[in-house]
């Protein structure tokens, strides 16, 4: 029998789900918990014995999703990496040779309009959307979208028809296929945190309710702290019954709801004001109460991920341990300026007269350029050399093979500056495809990481270095459009950006100890003692 509970926000969440699982777990069932994101799994498996945890499957619902398509399944379909499903819309659109010139004609023309695409399809797949026409426009969208938009019921088909014959997937059709799988799930579950769901997840989820064992909780106001602005209306039908069948079995704090928290707000006129106070509390709260016992002691939450490094760097000298988990845009990141860089380096390079001198000067100023080992030898005075050269001699171009030596400028250092030349820059430059330009970047990478493991104060530079080359690399070089030939150096760079551009670095802390320093999603469903919350301004959060 199927169960929903609402659990007051003043409990703890995820000690209502552990205590419901280890009474289900006590009457010999195994469970399948699903949470909106990993998170919160993370803190639902650290409260659970580890004898407990053999008989229970928690999961993040996608993660779940992924796994279950896969497995149920008579033939896997094929998930699509970001580059691939770029490309596979680029050429669809190719299909529609009208289109395509309206659009622009040219691959650096319509590439960005294929990932606005690549948004919408997953939202539609994920809302089991199966047709599009009509659809209501504003008159003010730019005439592009609106060929799009036109056009748009006829793309999605031709769009479903490839997915369909290629047997490939995304993130949004991975929910479309579990929806037509639904009835091959098996077991017991437990659904923990819910809220805003999709026609996909509505349907899979009251699926459950009705035929599976399914226990469904979510966290909300149960004694009407706010009048006036209800942030918990969206959860009215699941409240009075005509969402899933039922009412809600009630869980509220010990105290009923009455104890109120402490809130104290800070004025800052700047992100290094703002983060010297959240020290400066920090502190107090360790005063009174001792170091950081658990996991849901105390937290620091980001709404902003420009913060970030701010703060890490802040907290970088306490004793206590730190664990982030945040999502952080890579572009954002050193080496994503150093990636802009070089491609300044490219789309400004004349062939006859060597790079522009403006690029160069920024590649050269650059705190992983001055970390380049250039055939076993440090490069950074080298460097230095090299940019007062160009700035005394006001060069406006430099070509390395011209380049004469000077008393400030040794034969050495010209040796090892044509040597960068000749070893990353000449070859980024004729790179014609991601094949090419991720070989670049990863004896650029190694250039510089040897140097980068023996600096104690760039964790966090070797950290974001490390991800690129675990989670975005592989991306271009292993994809399946990683050689196709992009005709110049221009469109490469131009497609690079737009990969670039919607790529997020996840921190994943593990283990759970210490201060945890989180995004406003992963903080969902955790109730901690002490929490700071930065960057509450008007534009950021909303009113």
């Amino acid at each position: 029998m199927s169960e929903l509970f609402a659990v007051d926000v003043a409990h703890d969440f995820i000690s209502a789900i552990v205590s419901h699982v280890k009474k289900r777990l006590s009457r010999g069932s195994r469970l399948t918990v699903l949470f909106p994101n990993r998170r919160a799994v993370r803190f639902f498996e650290n409260r659970l014995a580890s004898s407990a945890q053999l008989r229970v499957s928690a999961a993040a619902l996608e993660d779940f999703a992924r796994e279950a398509v896969y497995t149920l399944s008579g033939s896997p379909p094929v998930f699509q990496c970001d580059i691939d499903r770029f490309f596979t819309l680029h050429d669809l659109l190719r299909t529609h040779p009208g289109l395509y010139q309206r659009l622009g004609g040219t691959l650096e023309r319509v590439f960005p309009w294929c990932i606005h695409l690549s948004n919408l399809f997953d939202e539609l797949d994920q809302n089991l959307i199966a047709s599009v026409s009509p659809l209501p426009y504003i008159d003010e969208v730019v005439p592009e979208a609106r060929e799009i938009l036109q056009s748009l019921d006829t793309i999605y088909r031709d769009y479903r028809h490839v997915m369909d014959e290629q047997n490939l997937t995304y993130h949004g059709d991975i929910f479309r296929r579990l929806n037509a799988l639904r009835d091959r799930l098996e077991g017991s579950f437990v659904l923990a945190g819910f809220a805003l769901l999709t026609e996909a997840q509505k349907s899979i989820f009251l699926h459950l309710f009705r035929h599976r064992e399914t226990a469904v909780f979510f966290h909300t106001d149960l004694v009407g702290r706010h009048p006036v602005t209800n942030p918990y209306r969206l959860y009215d039908s699941w409240q009075d019954g005509t969402f899933w069948g039922v009412r809600p079995t009630e869980h509220r704090d010990a105290t009923g709801g009455s104890s109120r928290p402490h809130v104290t707000f800070y004025e800052s006129f700047d992100t290094h004001a703002e983060t010297a106070q959240l020290l400066d509390a920090l502190k107090k709260s360790r005063d009174l109460d001792g170091p950081v016992s658990s996991p849901l002691d105390t937290g620091v939450i980001l709404p902003d991920t420009q913060t970030l490094f701010p703060v890490l760097y802040a907290l970088a000298g306490r004793d206590d341990p730190m664990n982030v988990t945040l999502g952080f845009p890579f572009e954002k990141s050193v080496f994503s300026r150093l990636l802009d860089t070089l491609t300044e380096l490219t789309l400004t390079h004349d062939n006859a007269r060597g790079f522009y001198h403006a690029p160069l000067l920024k590649f050269l100023a650059h705190p992983l350029t001055r970390a380049l080992e250039v055939g076993t030898h440090p490069f950074r005075e080298s460097a230095e050399r090299l940019r007062m050269t160009i700035v005394e001699r006001n060069l406006s171009f430099v070509d390395f093979n011209t380049l004469p030596p000077s008393p400030t400028f040794t034969a050495g250092d010209l040796e090892l500056s044509q040597l960068l030349n000749k070893e990353i820059l000449t070859p980024f430059v004729k790179a014609k495809n991601l094949n090419e330009a991720g070989e670049v970047l990863t004896r650029l990478i190694h250039s510089f990481k040897d140097t980068l493991s023996h600096d104690l104060e760039a964790e966090l530079e070797r950290q974001m270095v490390q991800n690129f080359l675990d989670r975005v690399l592989p991306n271009l070089v292993l994809s399946r459009s990683a050689k196709r030939d992009l005709g110049s150096p221009r469109v490469l760079c131009k497609v690079l950006r737009h990969l670039v551009a919607p790529i997020h670095i996840p921190f994943e802390g593990n283990p759970l100890e210490g201060l945890q320093v989180m995004g406003m999603l992963e903080s969902r469903l955790l109730n901690f003692t002490h929490l700071f919350i930065l960057d509450v301004n008007e534009g950021i959060l909303p009113k």
